[in-house]
């Protein structure tokens, strides 16, 4: 599903303090089955921006469509963009509110008007998604869950609704490694399934091994809209963001700095371990020949 915005402001208001602009004249556009980062400082807009996607916020000015429909035209259409576009909250765990983990998942579906076999397949669906056994969690009450798991069943209730569009606000914040591995996963999967992806992060890393496209939001102002290679080249634009490379391109430049002549757009552990290989076996190949 393609996502255009055009010229989204948004600002919150309040009787007991100044009005603050969060999104100022944002324009982009994400085109359909892509995984898309979106950068930038704490308070740059990252979250009022996604939860205009859903329909959660309405802008001041502008438009957002969503295949082409204006979510502003009818309520209509703000019901079918929630229906299409999931969104999960940074922190979604604290959402989960249910007797027991079937419930809480189930509750979008049900809300959707689905029922009986239909409500327990998408509910055994999403768990296998999120790796945990239907039958072992099925029925403990979340509050008894880990906090890893918690936040996988949260997940979890989102996928349940089967939207074409997944969107994740610092989906791996607070997460040991192992969690936080998942959530990728999780994210990759659904991409593999022929579904948009959106997250939010402030994990340089994490925009290094799964972002397609790059949004940089600074002070509630689009300044960057590309691929994760042009950002990373892009000294300008990383520092105006307040952004810190991903560590494989600072070694990878810190290697270079030293005289070798490595590429620095490369953002996995792989792909540096195959750059240095190169590198060095051209050197000793050059080195053979200068003693011949």
């Amino acid at each position: 599903m393609q996502i255009d915005v055009q010229n989204l402001t948004y600002e919150y208001r309040s009787p007991f303090s100044p009005v603050r602009t969060a999104l100022s004249d944002v324009s982009f556009s994400i085109e359909s089955r892509l995984i898309t980062a979106i950068v930038g400082a704490t308070g740059s807009g990252k979250t009022t921006l996604v939860q205009h996607l859903n329909a959660l916020l309405q802008p001041i000015a502008g438009k957002i469509f969503i295949d082409s429909r204006d979510l502003s035209a009818s309520k209509s259409h703000l019901a079918w963009a929630r229906k299409k576009v999931g969104l999960v909250f940074q922190f979604p765990e604290f959402q989960l509110f249910e007797e027991n983990v079937f419930d809480d998942i189930a509750f979008g579906p049900r809300n959707m008007g689905l029922t009986g076999n239909d409500v327990e397949e998408r509910v055994r669906q999403s768990l296998a998604l999120v790796g945990l056994n239907f039958e072992r969690f099925r029925s403990i009450s979340p509050l008894r869950l880990s906090g890893g798991e918690k936040r996988r069943v949260a997940i979890a209730g989102v996928l349940a609704m089967n939207p074409e569009v997944l969107v994740m606000d610092e989906p791996t914040v607070g997460l040991d490694r192992r969690s936080a591995q998942m959530v990728e996963d999780v994210m990759r999967s659904y991409h593999r399934q022929g579904r948009s992806v959106i997250f939010v992060t402030h994990d340089m890393d994490l925009v290094a091994r799964l972002a397609e496209h790059v949004l940089v939001l600074s002070g509630g102002r689009l300044l960057f809209q590309g691929s994760k290679v042009d950002l990373f080249r892009d000294d300008v634009i990383v520092n105006q963001a307040g952004l810190i490379l991903p560590h494989v391109c600072q070694f990878m430049q810190e290697v270079k700095k030293r005289g070798y002549p490595v590429r620095t757009d490369v953002f996995t552990i792989e792909e540096a371990k195959q750059e240095l290989d190169r590198v060095i076996k051209a050197k000793r190949s050059s080195n053979d020949a200068e003693i011949l």
